[in-house]
């Protein structure tokens, strides 16, 4: 139910994006000498590697490549994301840095978030999600069962429990 709930919360604010401002986006860049072997056969390992020796964190998402040959990775989490773009000669690499912090972005990023790669910290965030979702599941079955037991005139809670738990398999069954 919680999970269904920061759905439609997060869903809202993306649907909604012109009532929540925009805050100005903090972007940096920097170019330097390209230290990773670049190799048509292995381009995710590739953008492992330059993950790691430049230090950027977040999910990995590409390579990418343009009609004048560059290829790009961007590397993302909520409120940041980091664009890899090496250049055509394989020299030089160009690490842009941009920070996106407001409500829209970061329910955005939140809304889509899933899977267990982009660093230790994504790692702990997904566990500790799917944690709280297991919690909540419990925590509501064992709400009803409680209160399945301790009242006998059950016909009105009945009336806008089974409502609630069909939307929610609905709503699961629909999004998945």
């Amino acid at each position: 139910m919680m999970f269904v709930l920061l759905y439609i919360i997060t869903g809202f604010i993306m649907a909604k994006h012109k009532w929540f401002p925009e805050t100005g986006q903090i972007e940096t860049t920097n170019k330097y000498p390209l230290s990773v072997i670049i190799d048509s056969t292995r381009y995710n390992e590739v953008g492992k590697e330059i993950k790691s020796v430049y230090r950027l964190s977040g999910r990995q998402e590409g390579p990418w490549q343009g009609t004048d040959g560059w290829m790009g990775y961007i590397f993302h989490r909520p409120g940041v994301a980091f664009e890899a773009i090496i250049h055509p000669a394989h020299d030089t690499i160009t690490i842009i840095k941009k920070k996106q912090i407001s409500l829209r972005r970061i329910s955005s990023r939140l809304h889509v978030l899933r899977g267990f790669e982009g660093g230790w910290k994504y790692v702990i965030w997904a566990i500790f999600y799917d944690l709280a979702a297991l919690a909540l599941i419990v925590f509501s079955l064992t709400g009803i069962f409680i209160w399945y037991r301790n009242r006998k005139p059950l016909r009105l809670g009945w009336f806008i429990i089974v409502p609630v738990i069909i939307l929610s398999i609905v709503l699961y069954v629909y999004l998945m």
